[in-house]
């Protein structure tokens, strides 16, 4: 995975963030506090005997999508069972809701175009994603970060590719990592993005 912090200055400018201010100016009820992903996906290319990357689907077949979703605003608590502590969950998170709850990204892991003929090439999200919440050395909420990461794994390997892998399905392909994207400091983000998003607004006038 490949992180990429964009300047504030190019919010709703940079493509890759067009879409996330295109949804706050239509979404009025859709708060500073909430944090906006972007998943962009590409139709997944092959790969020769030599290891050379090569088109197997059509473009026209297969054209780039991109799937928006909100974070819900709000955390959930789980107990994690040690001396009764809540451990805040990440679920909430954008990225969290775009893979698991999303109409249209669900289509697509259920019918396996994703990551058959699809894969992940790049995400913003206004927000960096999150880390890992660790508690007594063990793992509670995976975080969104460690969700991006899986999908990258899932996605590189070649059983996916169109010849299924051949003699090797389950080794990873090194050029299907995932550019993630983001452009606020979280410790900020709330003030800015309204203020980024008025920004934005303004130019739709």
């Amino acid at each position: 995975m490949i992180k990429e912090v964009i300047s504030t200055d190019q919010y709703g400018i940079d493509p890759r963030t067009t879409v996330a201010a295109q949804f706050r100016a239509n979404n009025a009820h859709v708060t500073p506090g909430q944090n906006i992903a972007t998943f962009h996906l590409t139709r997944r290319r092959g790969m020769d005997d030599e290891g050379k990357v090569v088109d197997c689907y059509s473009a026209n077949d297969y054209p780039d999508l991109i799937i928006t979703a909100p974070s819900l605003g709000v955390s959930f608590k789980q107990d994690v069972g040690i001396y009764g502590r809540q451990v805040t969950l990440n679920t909430s998170h954008s990225e969290y809701q775009l893979f698991e709850h999303n109409e249209d990204f669900a289509a697509l892991r259920k019918a396996e175009k994703w990551p058959r003929n699809y894969v992940i090439d790049w995400v913003f999200t206004e927000r960096p994603a999150c880390g890992a919440r660790f508690h007594n050395w063990k793992v509670v909420a995976g975080g969104c970060e460690t969700l991006l990461l899986k999908c990258e794994e899932n996605q590189s390997l070649r059983k996916w590719d169109p010849d299924n892998g051949g003699e090797w399905p389950f080794t990873e392909r090194e050029d299907l990592q995932i550019k993630v994207y983001s452009m606020f400091d979280p410790q900020t983000a709330t003030t800015a993005i309204r203020a980024a998003a008025a920004a934005y607004k303004k130019t739709l006038k």
